[in-house]
Parts: structure tokens; C-alpha cells; sequence
């Protein structure tokens, strides 16, 4: 698995205090991106445990519910990335490869 960097700052200087249509898009995805995560972090857990200790009570309903929240945080994704895409300033971004 991908390790994953912390950084720390002041979010309303990254953000622009809100002023930024698109950075306040760039924010709701990334959160529901880390709910996505923690979503399918414990869908990996139940699973690792059921194939080291066999099902347990309520796994089933632990699944389902995990199963539900990580598909209503894809289609948030979705959305929010939709959102961003119809953003003016998205649209007329240049983008710069490495190197360029």
C-alpha cells in the first residue's frame, strides 16, 4: 500500500479563506476522498480478520454498511469532480508537465 505524506499549514491561507470556487471544490474532494479511504480501510479489516478468525456476529452488517457509505462517498466524488470540472478557472488552467 502507497504510503501517504502529512502536511501541515494554515488551511484557510491554502484555501484562500473560501474565496476560491475551485480550491473549495479541490477541498470537498479531498475530504471525501479520505472518507473513501477509511471507508475501504475497514472493509480490508473485516476481511483480513474473517480470513484469520473466521465470520464473526455482525460482520455482515458491518459490511453492508461500509459497502454503502464507500458507494455514496464514489458518487459524492463524482459529483464534486463534476462540479470542478465545469469551473471556469479548471477549464482554462495550463497545465505544465515536469520538466516543461
Amino acid at each position: 500500500m502507497p504510503q501517504s505524506i502529512t502536511r501541515f499549514g494554515n488551511l484557510g491561507q491554502v484555501f484562500r479563506e473560501g474565496e476560491s470556487e475551485l480550491l473549495n471544490e479541490v477541498a470537498r474532494v479531498t475530504i471525501l476522498y479520505e472518507d473513501l479511504r477509511l471507508e475501504l480501510g475497514e472493509l480490508r479489516v473485516i476481511n483480513e480478520r474473517r480470513d484469520a478468525k473466521g465470520p464473526m456476529d455482525g460482520d455482515d452488517f458491518r459490511v453492508a454498511y461500509f459497502m454503502r457509505r464507500a458507494l455514496v462517498t464514489l458518487i459524492g466524488i463524482s459529483s464534486r469532480a463534476y462540479d470542478a470540472a465545469q469551473n471556469r478557472r479548471f477549464q482554462t488552467a495550463n497545465y505544465l508537465p515536469p520538466g516543461s
